[in-house]
This record gives structure tokens, C-alpha cells and sequence, in this order.
């Protein structure tokens, strides 16, 4: 334990008067001695009650102080001291030596200092390099988040990402009665016969491919997201379902005319769907998705349309 040598003391016989001019700052302390070993403690703080209370100073150290003082051995640790003050409430350590005799006096603000000074003098003298510590970590971790939102293979969103933009969106409605938003979800007819016919490597090259068609054709506002395998998610916000049709209308038949790799021809199937307000999000997604299911088992490469007020319609029959 590290304490303030000769720290100041009195016998228990003084006038309080005589040694108040020692109490200057809030953490000062007067330590009654008795033979060297401490008997009693008046605080700053006890001086102030005194005055509150319209107490005379003029009588001896005895019948002032706060009896028996709590000691802290100088064997102890720094971790010792500051728990023994936060158990016992205290400010400050009295510390003893093994014959109790009084050998100095810390005070919590100390040995907080002790306690973290390399790390005040880290922070005082290195706030440059902090600085730009935190913001490589900062940039980290907004790294990993991307990351954990991205598909590898195509560079799009993927499931994780739609589920929070969906809560956005949804959210975003409910809060400020926005206007609604609407769904695209999409699926390549007969890929599995593409990877069959010319490999899975020609397969990936034909998904990146058609990402950065969907990139291309969607706003600033808007989510492309590989939903898994071939299948594909585009959400529009501030998007009416007509709107929305008709972009589907646009995505398929941009699709349907680009030569990809190897010249190979490929088609898609589209549900549409809006979000209904008095909906939860696992319904919005299944009506969308038995919208697509439609459109691949009654021909593909066309867009069908749920309307929650209504049956589902076909929109667009194949050219």
C-alpha cells in the first residue's frame, strides 16, 4: 500500500478550534492519536454539520471525532483498500502497521488514481492514437456487420438483410402511417437443368450475372437480395403494387432478352406482392411466395400478383 507520509495528527486533548485551519479540502481529515495509534477521525464533513447545527468549536478533539476508526493494514493491496471502502463507505484509508501505530493516510481519490493512472496517462498522452484505434475498430465492425448481411457469391443482401429491412419497412408504416411498400420474389426457371447441362461454375457466373442486372435496374432505395440457391428478393419501399407490377414487367423481360454466358438463354418467374398494414410479416411473405409458386407452375417467365383484397390475378402471360 502506498500512503501520505507523516500524515497530520493530534491527541484527543486538543481544542477543535486550534486545528481547524487543517481541514482546507473536502478530503481532509483530522487523525486523534494515542500513542501513535489511531483512536478517532474528524472529517471536513463533520465540520459542516457542526456549523449547520450551530455546534461551538471550543471543546477537545474527544467529544467530536467519529470512534473506532476502520484501519486498513499497509500490507494491503490497492483492490483491498478500494473495497474496503465501498463496503464500509468510507473515504479514505487509515493505514496501520502491525502494531496498529498510524502510518499514513489515502484517500479515495488516490488510490483511484493508483488504481487506473496508467490508464488516465495512456488516454492523456495517446489520444491520437486512441483516436484512430477506435476508428479502425469502428470501421472493423461495421466491416463484419456488412459481411453478415452480404451474400459471398453475388455481392447481394441476403436473408438476414431482407428480415431487417422487412422490420424496417414494416416498422417505418406503423410508426409514421408511411406509404406502403411491395415485394418482388423471384426464381430462374429450369436452373437446375443449367447446372446439369453446363456445371455449377457456369451456374454461379449466370447468378452473379443476373445480379448485376437486378443492381442495374433497382432505385438507391431499394433492397436486391439473393433469398437462396436461384431464388431472388427485390423490396420497394414507398412502392404501390401496380407500380411494383410493372417493374417486375420490366426486370422480366430484361432478363429474358440478355444473352449470359456461353449464350445461354434465361427466363424468371415473379410473385408480387404489398404489405398490408393489419399483416404480419411471415403472412406477407407467404402470400408473395404462393404468388411465385404460381407463376412457375401455370408456364413461367411471367409475373403474378397477390392482391390481398382479392384472388390472385395473373398480371403478365410470357411473349
Amino acid at each position: 500500500m502506498v500512503t501520505r507520509i507523516e500524515p497530520i495528527t493530534f491527541t484527543a486533548d486538543w481544542i477543535l478550534d486550534d486545528v481547524l485551519n487543517h481541514l482546507q479540502k473536502m478530503e481532509d481529515s483530522i487523525i486523534v492519536v494515542e500513542s501513535k495509534i489511531p483512536i478517532g477521525i474528524i472529517t471536513t464533513k463533520d465540520i459542516f454539520k457542526l456549523i449547520s447545527a450551530a455546534d461551538t468549536t471550543d471543546r477537545p478533539l474527544r467529544e467530536y471525532m467519529s470512534s473506532p476508526v476502520i484501519t486498513t493494514q499497509v500490507s494491503s493491496t490497492i483492490e483491498d483498500a478500494l473495497a474496503q471502502l465501498k463496503t464500509c463507505h468510507i473515504k479514505r484509508s487509515i493505514v496501520v502497521n502491525q502494531e496498529n501505530q498510524l502510518v499514513g493516510v489515502v484517500t479515495q481519490s488516490e488510490l483511484v488514481g493508483f488504481a487506473y493512472g496508467t490508464w488516465i496517462d495512456l488516454i492523456k498522452h495517446h489520444a491520437g492514437e486512441l483516436k484512430e484505434l477506435v476508428a479502425i475498430l469502428d470501421a472493423k465492425a461495421k466491416g463484419f456487420e456488412k459481411s453478415s448481411l452480404t451474400d459471398p457469391l453475388t455481392g447481394l443482401g441476403n436473408r438476414r438483410m431482407l428480415d431487417k429491412r422487412l422490420a424496417d419497412e414494416i416498422g417505418r408504416m406503423r410508426r409514421y402511417d408511411a406509404p406502403a411498400f411491395s415485394l418482388l420474389l423471384l426464381d430462374i426457371d429450369l436452373f437446375k437443368q443449367i447446372n446439369d447441362a453446363h456445371g455449377h461454375l457456369i451456374g454461379d457466373e449466370i447468378l452473379k450475372a443476373i445480379s448485376l442486372k437486378l443492381m442495374s435496374l433497382v432505385r438507391c432505395s431499394d433492397d436486391a437480395i439473393r433469398w437462396g440457391g436461384e431464388e431472388f428478393a427485390i423490396l420497394l419501399p414507398h412502392t404501390l403494387l401496380e407500380d411494383a407490377v410493372e417493374f417486375a414487367n420490366r426486370l422480366r423481360t430484361t432478363i429474358e432478352d440478355h444473352s449470359f454466358v456461353e449464350q445461354i438463354q434465361v427466363t424468371i418467374s415473379i410473385g408480387v406482392g404489398q404489405f398490408s398494414i393489419t399483416e404480419h410479416e411471415s403472412q406477407f411473405l407467404d402470400r408473395v411466395d404462393k404468388a411465385l409458386y404460381l407463376a412457375k407452375h401455370q408456364g413461367r417467365n411471367r409475373v403474378v400478383a397477390d392482391t390481398s383484397s382479392g384472388p390472385i390475378q395473373h398480371l403478365v402471360m410470357p411473349i
